[in-house]
C-alpha cells in the first residue's frame, strides 16, 4: 500500500513474487485502480454523506487491509459512521465506528525462502483479486 499511495511502481515490482510485473505495467494498472475507487468513493460518499469520513481527493484514506486467511488480506473501503449509546443506562455518549462499505481486494502472499548469511523468509504478493 505505501508503494501505491507514494506512487513509486519501482518498489512496488520488488514485492510481487516470481511473475512480477513491469514498472509500466504496475503504473498502467494503478492509473485504473485509483480511478475505479475515487469513482467508488464519491458513490459512497454521495450515499453515506460528508460527515463519512469518504474523500475522493484521499482515497487511501478510505481504505483498511484486513488478514481473512493465513496467506490473503483484503481491501476494504470504510468510512466513519456516529452513533449514541449510553453508560449504565442512563449517561448519554456518544462515539464514531468504521463501518465497511464494501470489500474491493483480495491480496495473496506467497513465503519466500532468502539466502544469505542469515537464511530467512519474505512475504511477496502473489496476485491481488477483484472482489468488487
Amino acid at each position: 500500500m505505501t508503494a501505491w499511495q507514494a506512487d513509486r511502481p519501482d518498489v512496488a515490482v520488488a514485492l510481487y513474487g516470481s511473475g512480477a510485473p513491469a514498472a509500466a505495467d504496475v503504473t498502467q494498472l494503478w492509473l485504473q485502480e485509483r480511478a475505479w475507487l475515487t469513482s467508488q468513493i464519491e458513490h459512497a460518499r454521495a450515499t453515506h454523506g460528508p460527515t463519512s469520513g469518504l474523500d475522493p481527493a484521499r482515497p487511501f484514506s478510505s481504505l483498511r487491509v484486513t488478514q481473512s486467511a493465513p496467506t490473503h488480506f483484503i481491501v476494504e473501503l470504510v468510512r466513519s459512521e456516529s452513533y449514541q449509546t449510553t453508560i449504565l443506562g442512563f449517561i448519554p455518549t456518544a462515539a464514531q465506528r468504521t463501518v465497511v462499505v464494501a470489500a474491493l481486494w483480495d491480496v495473496a502472499v506467497v513465503e519466500e525462502h532468502v539466502t544469505g548469511y542469515l537464511p530467512s523468509t519474505v512475504w511477496r504478493i502473489d496476485t491481488v483479486t477483484a472482489v468488487h
